[in-house]
C-alpha cells in the first residue's frame, strides 16, 4: 500500500493506492463505508484486477465536494494514461474521474502533498522521456486549476514531500532539501543531512517532522541547515557529557555509529554504553543507535 486518504467531509469515504514490485500492475481502491468493503477504480483495466501502479493519494474539499487526487508511476507503453487523476465524489457512492492533462504516460508522479492551507497540490515528478531536467516539483493552484513547477534536486527521485513556512521540503536519499514555494528559480538548499544509509519515508510539516527507517524526528526550521533529534528515543537515553573531550556515555547498551555532519563514519561499536571520542577532531558529530536514536554532540 502506497497511500491512504480519508475524505475531509465524510470519514466513510476512504481511498487506498498500491503498487506491485517489479510490475506495472497496482491499483486504486475506494471504500464508502469506512473500510468495511472496497471496490476498485480502474484506469486502464477493463475489469477488476491488476491495473496500474498507483503511488499516492490525497484528499481535499473543493466547492463542498470531496476530491481525491491519485498519482501513478509512468507507463510509456499505455495510451490514454496520465500521471495524475482527479476523483470527485458525488455523495451517492459514484464519482467523476478526470485526468490531469498536464501529465502524460511518460510522466511518473511519485509523491503528493497539500499545502497547509489546502489550497495547492504538490507533486513529485520524474519523466522517462528525454526531457532535461527529469526531476520537478509540480504545484497546482486548486482554485484556478493551473499548474506550475520548480526544477527539482538532481539525482534520485524524491522519496517524501511536504511544505510549510513558505518552503517546499523534499527528501532524496538521506538528505532533505528546501526551496521557496513562491519562486520557480534558484537552486535547492540542503536543509538537513542524516547519516548515509538512512531511508527517509515521510515528511510532514507542523514543525518539520521526518519519518525514517530509524525513528521519528523533529526539526525547528530556521531556514538554515540543521541536525535531527529523535523525539521517540533520544530523550529517554540522552548522551553525556556534552560537550565531551574523553568518553561519551548513555544509560543503555546499544550498537552505535558516530558520523560527522557530512555523513562520514568515524567510529562504530557494538553492545556498549559508552565510547571513547578523545581521538576525534574538535567539532559537531552525530551518534546513532537502535535504542538511543540519533543525537548530536560536540567534541572539544
Amino acid at each position: 500500500v502506497t497511500g491512504l486518504a480519508v475524505s475531509p467531509l465524510d470519514p466513510n469515504i476512504v481511498y487506498a493506492t498500491y503498487t506491485l514490485e517489479n510490475t506495472d500492475d497496482g491499483g486504486i481502491f475506494v471504500s464508502t463505508d469506512g473500510g468495511v468493503t472496497w471496490t476498485q477504480e480502474m484506469i486502464v483495466a477493463g475489469a477488476p484486477g491488476m491495473d496500474v501502479d498507483a503511488t499516492d493519494v490525497v484528499a481535499v474539499e473543493e466547492s463542498g465536494k470531496s476530491v481525491f487526487y491519485v498519482s501513478l508511476a509512468s507507463e510509456p507503453m499505455t495510451s490514454g494514461y496520465y500521471g495524475i487523476y482527479r476523483f470527485e465524489e458525488s455523495g451517492s457512492g459514484s464519482r467523476t474521474k478526470t485526468a490531469e492533462s498536464a501529465f502524460g504516460a511518460t510522466d511518473g508522479i511519485y509523491k503528493l502533498s497539500l499545502t497547509s492551507g489546502r489550497d495547492s497540490l504538490l507533486a513529485v515528478y520524474r519523466t522517462s522521456s528525454a526531457i532535461n531536467p527529469p526531476n520537478r516539483i509540480y504545484i497546482k493552484d486548486i482554485a484556478s486549476s493551473t499548474w506550475s513547477y520548480v526544477v527539482g534536486p538532481s539525482g534520485a527521485v524524491s522519496s517524501a514531500l511536504t511544505s510549510g513556512d513558505g518552503y517546499i521540503f523534499t527528501a532524496r536519499d538521506h538528505e532533505i532539501y528546501s526551496h521557496p514555494i513562491d519562486s520557480a528559480v534558484g537552486s535547492w538548499t540542503l536543509a538537513y543531512s542524516y547519516p548515509v544509509g538512512t531511508k527517509i519515508n515521510v515528511l510532514y510539516y507542523d514543525e518539520l517532522l521526518v519519518g525514517a527507517g530509524t525513528g521519528l524526528y523533529a526539526h525547528d526550521w530556521s531556514g538554515s541547515i540543521g541536525l535531527p533529534e529523535n523525539i521517540a528515543k533520544s530523550r529517554a537515553f540522552p548522551v553525556y557529557p556534552v560537550p565531551s573531550s574523553n568518553s561519551l556515555y548513555w544509560d543503555v547498551r546499544d550498537d552505535v555509529t558516530i558520523f560527522d555532519i557530512h555523513g562520514k563514519i568515524h567510529l562504530s561499536e557494538e553492545e556498549v554504553d559508552h565510547i571513547d571520542v578523545s581521538q576525534l577532531p574538535k567539532g559537531v558529530y552525530i551518534i546513532q543507535g537502535e535504542r538511543i536514536g540519533i543525537q548530536r554532540f560536540v567534541v572539544q
